[in-house]
């Protein structure tokens, strides 16, 4: 994703579980949240209509690529528990994304943790709905 964000000069977001964002100036960002359910007609338009609107409020495109994804993979999380992953459509994840915005904002501050077992920090966010948020510590 690195060498091919970097050959292109561009971001890149490659869609799938999970979605990798990157581009040559930034690092690979991971986002884990999203499901099978996901992989349906329109999707994609779903995903490409939140990073415009990002876009379109001055937010850079590499940051809208990620705060995008992130609340499109919650969203499908939240639409797979109300109509199952098998069952949804892209409708469901478009009217799911105020949930997710709701989940995202009223979730818990993070809290500092350390893995003894794999030697690192991290900070954990408990982001709701069985979905953690972890950022490595260096």
């Amino acid at each position: 994703a690195k060498e091919w964000a970097k050959l292109l000069f561009t971001n890149l977001l490659i869609k799938g579980n999970p979605t990798l964002i990157t581009s040559a100036e930034n690092p690979i960002w991971i986002n884990p949240v999203g499901n099978d359910g996901m992989a349906t007609a329109g999707s994609g338009d779903v995903l490409t209509g939140l990073l415009t609107g990002f876009i379109a409020q001055g937010i850079s495109p590499f940051h809208s690529a990620c705060m995008g994804t992130y609340i499109h993979g919650l969203a499908g999380e939240i639409a797979a528990q109300k109509f199952t992953a098998r069952a949804m459509l892209a409708t469901d994840i478009l009217s799911s994304i105020p949930d997710a915005i709701r989940v995202i904002e009223n979730a818990p501050a993070p809290e500092r943790r350390s893995s003894d077992k794999l030697k690192f920090d991290y900070i954990h966010t408990d982001i709701g709905i069985g979905i953690a948020r972890l950022d490595i510590l260096e």
